[in-house]
Order: structure tokens, then C-alpha cells, then sequence
């Protein structure tokens, strides 16, 4: 066995898994990591100023690119700061290895970035990822990065958070075996089941196919969809699965989710004699608003760690009940317009983007108003990043979504600043592809502190913030609800003057033509734009009709 140190297992381990990416910030308890990243060229570091900025810019890099995330952050405060970010990761079932320092074995309470207990960070992230995990000597450090980055991608994707412990990073080197990658586990689905559900499919008069993240993170959406174009099987999704069914495909009825989606996605599902669920967990919210819904039968390819059956359902790696279906699937002719007259969600969307017309001469400028005016500049291969607010219903409503990479967002985790970090992860993910990230001025000061690392990033960016100086979901909730507001107001914030400020292009924006003018500059400049527009307080919602 080989000589090394714990730094150099983590970088020899991390070259063995093909990562070329890595978010962190450097602490006095991953020094031995660093050092040892320093002479492994291969292995992009992108240096953030904030550490939840990592995880979150690491989630959305996982979601683009579809490879492993990888976060190294120090001990105590460091890690934790990056806690909510991993909690993101875990909702939205992106693979990520989450590295970090911790207080020495056997640690004295109050040591630097410790408590009273050394544990105390390994059990804080156990509540938020799929496995914690504190090894102590040279080995078991070894066979728990072998095991963090299998059991992220195996089952429900997710977050592992491994930490070193201080005496393992300092300790001089030592004999260790070489690490020894372990392949991710792939569960079958037995032939019976796809067979039975393909005959049942074959039976249905009205067939609906549900599809939830899981369906997105594996990859399967395209084949999911040509098995329901082979059926005649109408299409709905969750909130996490958004892009998994272009919006303009003839068999496509919308988001099944209670929050601003219009009811389309539900009425299909209410009139549908046979549901089948793709990528669905059990006992959660987006099941719910699918079964609770129901007429038909149901039955969900579900997506979770413990594979088997279970009633109603079977829970097995979604690529393999792919390969069964695809066998098994019979082809009928069908008549998209007489078996599913509802299905028409891309109608819905250009009534509600016709209808903001009405407000093009409001100052300030009405949220749904000005995100229409950037339609124009979007195509294909555009991402758009979404913070979590009004200005985020408004994006979602609007803006056309072609595939998995059209729209990404913190979905019902609802983490508030988080478009600035995911343009970050999308900006790296996506290379020269063009990102457009939506937030508002609540959300934006949460992650200031890395504006200059979205600028770093480079590339076709634009940040539009709808600024009016409020939390106003917050602010139009507090007065539905008890007929007033209270502690609502932000700061008014120039946030053009900041990104001039740090080498950045931004453009403050008060009127239309104001607007139409920054547009013009943003979409054929190369690198990070960010326009500030000053917008209408207590936005109303996008009305489904």
C-alpha cells in the first residue's frame, strides 16, 4: 500500500470518479485537501465568498450536466453555513458529495468550529441527506468516498455528507489501499409487472402518464414520452419535473401542482381511467395531488432507495422499467383532439401572455409585463434560472419550457436567493449556452455576497431583477390573510451601481423603453448582464383559464 495523506485519498478519489468540477471555500480544517488539489490540474475549483453558495451552485450544475456534484467546505460554520444548499440537493434528488472538515476525534468541547459533541455536524446533515458519515482512520476514509459517491446515484438520487475529522487531515501519511470506485446499484423491474401495466395501458380508453423528478435526474423523459406518443397516453407532471414534456407536445395537459398551475394538469387527471406514475416517491406531497385527484386506477414506478413492491406500486430503477415497457408497449392508433379535447396548455399560456398587453403602460413596470418582453430573445437552448417568489410564479406561467434544461428552479424547498448560485452551476454546466436567471430584491440580497463570482463565471448571463423593494409574496399572503402587512420592506438597492461596481454590465431599468433599451444591449452581449427593474409592488398572479 501505497503512502498518503487523507487530503490525497480525497483528491486521488475524486480524479478515480471523473470530477471536473468542485464548489467550495477553502478553511483551516481542509488544508490538507487543497494541498493536495493543488497538483491535480484536471480539477476545476470554483471559489465561492459565501459556502451556501456552493451547494447551491453545485445543485443546479448537477441538474444541467447531469454528473455528480462535489462541495468541500470547512468545519462547523463553514459546513453548516452550506447546510440549506444540501437540503436543496436532497428535495430535488441531485446527486451530490458534500466534503467538509470537522473538530478532531475525541474533541474537547468549544474547539475551534466544534461543540459539545464532535458528531454534532455529521448529525445535523443526517436530517438532510442519504447518509452521514465521520470516517476516523486512513481506510475508512477510503471505503466512505467509495460509498458517498455510489449510494448518491443509486436509488432516489440525493446529498451524502462526509467529513474528515481534523486529526485525520493533519496526520503525517501513512499506508492505505487504493481506492477502488464502486459502481452505482441498478434494480431490476421483473418482467411480470411491465407486462401486466403494458396490458393495462393497452386496455385503458383514456391513459395518463404522471411524471415526477425522478423521471428528470435519470434521464428517461424522452423515452417516457415516446412510449406515451405509442399509446396515446395524455402527459402531465410535478413541479420537479417541468421540461420532462415539451410544453407544445399535443398529448401534454400541464403541472399537477396547487400552486399557480391552472387546473388542466388535474382535469386530465380526474377524467383518466388508468394513471401510471413515473418517478414518484411514496407518502409525498406531489403523489397526493395525483391520487387525491383520482377516478381510475394508479399504479407508480416510484423512485426511492428501497426497491421492491409495495401496493400499488413497484420500486425499481427507472431505466429498467423503460427497457420493459419499451418490449411490452403496444401501439394503437389514436386521435389526440377526440380522447384528450383538454389537452392544451400551450393555448393557456399565449391567453395569458396576450394578456399583458393591458399593462405595457403601467410604471413601474408590471412583473408578467416586463418578463414578456425577454420572450423574443429565448430559444431552445436557453436556461432559465428561477428564485423563489412572485416573480418566479410569473416566470414559470410564461416562459415556453422545450426540455429538462428550460427552467430550474428551488421548486417547494422554496429557497429564497436561489437564482444567483444556480446561474453560477448553470453558467459552468451549460458552457456558451445562454442563461437567463429571474429573481427579485429580497431574493438577491440573500446571496449578494457572490455576485462577482456570477461575473467570474463569464459567459451569455443575464440577471433580471424585479425589484420592488419588498418580500411582496410575503407582503400580498400577510394582507389576504389578516388584512395588513408587517415587516415586508427592503432596502431600496441599486443593483445596476453594484454590478458596475465590480467590473459586471448593469442596466437600471424604470420605464418601458428603458427596458427595451437594456434588452437590445443584454442578449448579444457574451458576458454576465444584469438589468434592475423597478417594478409594481403587490403583484397579482397569472389567472388560468
Amino acid at each position: 500500500m501505497r503512502q498518503r495523506t487523507a487530503g490525497e485519498l480525497v483528491a486521488e478519489a475524486l480524479e478515480a470518479e471523473a470530477v471536473d468540477t468542485v464548489f467550495g471555500l477553502i478553511g483551516s480544517h481542509t488544508y490538507g485537501i487543497y494541498e493536495a488539489l493543488r497538483h491535480f490540474s484536471g480539477i476545476r475549483h470554483v471559489t465561492v465568498y459565501h459556502e451556501s453558495t456552493a451547494t447551491l451552485a453545485a445543485d443546479a450544475w448537477s441538474k444541467l450536466s447531469g454528473k455528480t456534484a462535489v462541495c468541500i467546505l470547512t468545519a462547523g460554520p463553514g459546513a453548516l453555513n452550506s447546510i440549506s444548499g444540501v437540503g436543496q440537493s436532497h428535495f430535488s434528488a441531485t446527486p451530490m458529495v458534500h466534503i467538509s472538515g470537522a473538530p478532531p476525534s475525541n474533541a474537547m468541547a468549544e474547539e475551534l468550529h466544534g461543540a459539545d459533541n464532535e458528531y454534532y455536524c455529521a448529525q445535523m446533515f443526517a436530517e438532510v441527506s442519504k447518509l452521514s458519515l465521520r470516517p476516523r482512520t486512513l481506510e475508512e476514509l477510503g471505503q466512505a468516498l467509495s460509498l458517498a459517491f455510489r449510494t448518491a446515484r443509486s436509488g432516489r438520487y440525493g446529498p451524502v455528507h462526509l467529513e474528515v475529522p481534523l486529526d485525520l487531515m493533519d496526520a503525517a501519511p501513512a499506508p492505505a489501499p487504493e481506492y477502488s470506485p464502486l459502481a452505482a446499484e441498478v434494480v431490476n423491474c421483473p418482467v411480470n409487472v411491465t407486462e401486466k401495466i403494458a396490458r393495462d395501458i393497452a386496455a385503458a380508453q383514456r391513459p395518463l402518464f404522471c411524471f415526477d423528478k425522478g423521471v428528470v435526474r435519470t434521464g428517461v423523459s424522452h423515452r417516457l414520452v415516446s412510449l406515451a406518443e405509442r399509446c396515446g397516453a395524455a402527459m402531465v407532471v410535478s413541479r420537479d419535473a417541468i421540461g420532462a414534456v415539451p410544453d407544445d407536445h399535443p398529448l401534454y395537459a400541464g403541472v399537477a401542482h396547487d400552486f399557480n398551475f391552472g387546473d388542466a394538469g388535474f382535469d386530465t387527471v380526474a377524467s383518466a381511467d388508468l394513471v401510471v406514475c413515473f418517478g414518484y416517491r411514496r407518502n409525498t406531497e406531489n403523489l397526493f395531488f395525483i391520487s387525491s385527484r383520482l377516478n381510475g386506477s394508479l399504479f407508480n414506478f416510484s423512485f426511492e432507495d428501497e426497491p421492491g413492491a409495495f401496493e400499488g406500486g413497484y420500486s425499481a430503477s427507472l431505466e429498467r422499467v423503460c427497457d420493459g415497457l419499451e418490449k411490452t408497449v403496444v401501439t394503437k392508433p389514436h386521435n389526440d383532439t377526440q380522447r384528450w379535447p383538454e389537452v392544451r396548455l400551450s393555448d393557456q399560456r399565449k391567453r395569458i401572455v396576450a394578456s399583458l398587453d393591458a399593462h405595457s403602460q403601467q410604471t413601474p413596470l408590471h412583473f408578467g409585463w416586463a418578463l414578456k418582453q425577454l420572450l423574443p430573445s429565448m430559444d431552445e437552448d436557453t436556461t432559465v434560472v428561477l428564485d423563489a417568489g412572485t416573480h418566479e410564479v410569473w416566470g414559470r406561467t410564461i416562459m415556453p419550457v422545450y426540455n429538462p434544461g428550460s427552467q430550474i428552479g428551488s421548486a417547494n424547498w422554496a429557497t429564497m436567493g436561489y437564482a444567483l448560485p444556480a446561474m453560477i452551476g448553470a453558467r459552468l454546466a451549460a458552457k456558451e449556452k445562454p442563461v437567463i436567471g429571474i429573481t427579485g430584491d429580497g431574493c438577491l440580497l440573500m446571496a449578494m455576497s457572490d455576485l462577482a463570482t456570477w461575473l467570474d463565471a463569464g459567459g451569455p448571463s443575464t440577471l433580471v431583477v424585479l425589484n420592488d423593494s419588498e418580500y411582496g409574496m410575503i407582503a400580498q399572503s400577510q394582507e389576504a390573510r389578516f388584512g395588513g402587512t408587517y415587516a415586508i420592506e427592503t432596502r431600496p438597492v441599486n443593483f445596476a451601481e453594484l454590478a458596475n461596481s465590480l467590473g459586471g454590465k448593469g442596466y437600471r431599468v424604470e420605464t418601458a423603453k428603458q427596458l427595451e433599451l437594456a434588452i437590445e444591449a443584454a442578449f448579444p452581449a457574451t458576458r454576465p448582464t444584469l438589468i434592475d427593474i423597478t417594478s409594481q409592488p403587490r403583484m397579482d398572479y397569472p389567472v388560468w383559464t
